[in-house]
């Protein structure tokens, strides 16, 4: 009505989206914060304590609290509340959301880092590794004596602990690599790659001196005999398991249970928290057991101990290699799962 048109190219689109972020030069794109005033954030976020985080990262109590002032002031916010008593220096609102950028500006700053080495050579490096318990014990050792003898400089931390902490530590990016007995938590399946590594199986183990171990031998006592017993059988055995609350146990006993034996007909008159008591204690008669044959193999050959087997029953599991596939994945590693893990298909 006004006698004004809109411009023809109004008619056919819409007009282009505009920049929430105006273009800018280079100078312009830097922050106005360093990644060493980051780290500084997150030591006192983690040890609430200025001193505490200044020991953390080598650095004086005076040389934490400026990096702290002139982030703030760069920032033009108030990051922690200073507040005196038992509760610590804490973080203010502002303060949580830059530490939820900080740790990931941090990660990949250490990434960058670690990419930029592995251009250069695998003579120096580390890599994180992580079990479960059985695996831990009795396996991992032996995998890395193997990669420690081909690469000797790259330094290996293992971190032995339940499957559960050992996959959120994967997730969390604290571990590489991960070889785990039991099953990776459901929250947790979206975020991770798992592999077969390879099958274990749960043996039944008894004393040498128990009826079922000299039944073979004339009463006269042998350790690695192989007897074979009856489901029914168990149920008239004392046994001795780990506690119930561990995670290793809940696993055995549904391992258990799909091959068609009664948990709840088992005696289990002792309850032990490692599997190297729970061997002590069947080889001084103390029960029957069921634990991994990874853990026998020294105990077979010694004859300190008997293994039974069970008639129709074979009682394997899977052992699966954890990864998380958005992390970056070092020389070191690569170099771990090729020469000590080549069928894990990762």
């Amino acid at each position: 009505k006004n006698g004004r048109h809109a411009p023809e190219r109004d008619l056919q689109a819409p007009p282009p989206l505009r920049r929430l972020v105006p273009e800018r030069d280079v100078q312009s794109q830097i922050p106005p914060f360093t990644y060493q005033q980051l780290a500084v954030m997150k030591a006192i976020a983690q040890t609430q304590n200025f001193t505490e985080a200044g020991k953390l990262l080598y650095m004086s109590q005076t040389h934490i609290s400026k990096e702290v002032e002139k982030l703030e002031q760069a920032l033009n916010v108030q990051l922690f509340n200073r507040a005196r008593g038992l509760g610590g220096v804490t973080l203010t609102e502002a303060g949580h959301l830059l530490l939820r950028y900080a740790d990931r500006s941090l990660t990949i700053a250490n990434e960058a880092q670690v990419a930029l080495n592995d251009l250069l050579t695998l003579k120096t490096g580390e890599l994180a590794l992580g079990a479960s318990q059985t695996t831990g014990t009795y396996l991992m050792p032996k995998l890395i004596a193997t990669f420690r003898h081909r690469f000797p400089f790259v330094d290996v931390a293992l971190q032995v602990d339940s499957t559960n902490r050992i996959c959120s530590a994967v997730a969390e990016g604290d571990v590489d690599c991960a070889v785990i007995g039991g099953e990776v938590p459901r929250d947790l399946e979206r975020s991770l790659h798992t592999a077969l590594y390879r099958h274990d199986e749960l043996a039944l183990i008894i004393s040498p001196r128990h009826p079922f171990a000299q039944q073979m031998h004339g009463g006269e006592p042998r350790g690695a005999a192989e007897q074979v017993i009856t489901i029914e059988d168990l149920y008239h055995l004392d046994f001795v398991a780990l506690e119930a609350a561990s995670t290793t146990q809940r696993a055995h006993e549904e391992l258990l249970r799909a091959n068609g034996i009664n948990v709840e007909r088992l005696n289990v008159s002792m309850a032990l928290n490692n599997i190297e008591a729970i061997k002590s204690a069947v080889s001084c008669d103390l029960g029957a057991a069921f634990v991994s044959v990874m853990a026998i193999e020294k105990e077979l050959k010694l004859g300190t101990l008997s293994r039974v087997l069970i008639d129709g029953v074979r009682l394997r599991r899977s052992l699966q290699v954890v990864t998380n596939p958005s992390r970056y994945r070092s020389r070191a590693v690569e170099a771990f799962t090729e020469l000590v893990l080549p069928w894990s298909s990762l």
